[in-house]
């Protein structure tokens, strides 16, 4: 009994052993594309002056990235370790550290439902995230480390919120990981609507901003509402203005208006894809033919969920107050994704991308909180239990043989 209650303890370590397995060959890949620019010997920030331009340059890409929190992550590698495979490594780190805190959040967002927490559930559901094969591109490139930074900043916050009982202290530390966090990438900038989803989620009220003062938690959204002033002051500081427009944007060909939707509704239906069935290709960019064709059902199809999910899910919390607490992740993941899927073009459009995998790794972190409940359930029969066990782990070994199979493409 007591070597059981010791095994379950550390169940935390799985899903840290399995990216450090499964990602490890990447330690012998040297940099690819845009890796070259951001960090080694030709790395922009390479000059006399470079900690100055890493905070106060945007990024070569595009006049809009401002990423200051990750450029000197490279700065510092370049400066004083110069080591691509430690470039390699420190990415697999950061991988390891969210895996690490998206099992502490599995447990604690269901606390309140599922008593005492099933460790061995939390630990799948890490497990497939780090094994997901959407992840890859964000771990092994070195590039993705944007991605892999905002996630962990925002894991952080939630966290913060979660297990933190004091309302100041809450307040400081969710507010100051959602600045760090939008200091990595921009797509942050919609997390506080994501935290407001999760907590009308764990109200028993009707209308969430009473329950949100009842709580004590204007704090929280006073605090996150000075950190996003703060960021708009440093970057604004930084750039010399808040957004710009890419001269190249207007040769972008969009189409009419109904094309210009259509291109919203293709990309938000291939981001779910990506997260729902990563085994359909094994390219590393996802092409879209622009303008989008009036023919084209993927984003005919996303646009339907993008009215059906928030309409679902406005019905869910008002006369539905059980299941809030299902709906909220799946919401949350769309308003993640909304940074992503050029409703505000993007540079990524002007080579014809429609999607990146890299993109995922936060919102594949909101939507796998879903599982957890679903392997508990399993669990009150044996012939339940095998089958969520069995086919989990089925996938984790489908999602390492793919990584298998495409991880090379990343190698030069």
């Amino acid at each position: 009994a007591v070597m059981k209650l010791y095994l379950k303890s550390f169940l935390f370590v799985v899903p840290i052993l399995s990216a450090w397995y499964l990602f490890s060959p990447s330690l012998q890949f040297s940099y690819v594309w845009d890796d070259w620019l951001l960090v080694g010997p030709y790395s922009y920030h390479n000059v006399k002056d470079g900690f100055s331009l890493a905070f106060n340059a945007p990024l070569p890409f595009s006049v809009n990235y401002y990423r200051p929190l990750t450029i000197i992550t490279y700065f510092l590698e370049t400066r004083f370790v110069e080591s691509i495979m430690f470039s390699h490594g420190f990415n697999i780190f950061l991988h390891c550290l969210n895996g690490f805190l998206l099992y502490l959040l599995v447990k604690k967002y269901w606390e309140a439902r599922i008593s005492p927490p099933c460790n061995w559930a939390a630990s799948l559901v890490a497990t497939i995230y780090i094994a997901h094969p959407a992840v890859m591109e964000g771990v092994v490139w070195v590039s993705g480390r944007f991605d892999l930074m905002v996630t962990f900043f925002l894991l952080l916050s939630l966290l913060s919120d979660l297990y933190i009982n004091n309302k100041f202290s809450r307040a400081f530390f969710v507010s100051i990981f959602f600045l760090a966090a939008l200091l990595c990438k921009e797509m942050a900038i919609t997390f506080p609507v994501i935290l407001l989803i999760f907590h009308f989620a764990r109200s028993d009220c009707r209308y969430c901003f009473k329950w949100v003062y009842q709580e004590g938690l204007v704090p929280v959204y006073t605090g996150l509402l000075l950190a996003l002033m703060a960021y708009i002051l440093i970057r604004s500081a930084a750039l010399g203005y808040l957004l710009y427009e890419d001269s190249q944007m207007p040769f972008i060909p969009f189409g009419n208006a109904l094309q210009r939707v259509l291109l919203v509704g293709a990309a938000f239906s291939g981001y779910l894809l990506m997260m729902l069935w990563p085994f359909s290709t094994t390219g590393s960019i996802h092409y879209v033919d622009l303008p989008v064709p009036l023919t084209n059902i993927p984003g005919w199809f996303g646009l339907i969920l993008i009215l059906f999910i928030p309409s679902i899910t406005i019905w869910v919390y008002i006369y539905n107050k059980p299941i809030r607490i299902i709906f909220a992740p799946v919401m949350a993941v769309m308003v993640s994704l909304l940074p992503l899927i050029h409703i505000s073009p993007g540079p990524m459009l002007m080579g014809n991308t429609l999607v990146a995998d890299r993109a995922t790794l936060f919102p594949l972190a909101l939507l796998v909180l879903n599982i957890y409940p679903i392997l508990v359930a399993c669990k009150s029969s044996k012939a339940g239990s095998i089958l969520s066990v069995g086919f989990t782990i089925i996938w984790i070994l489908l999602s390492a043989i793919f990584l298998n199979i495409s991880m090379p493409i990343w190698q030069h």
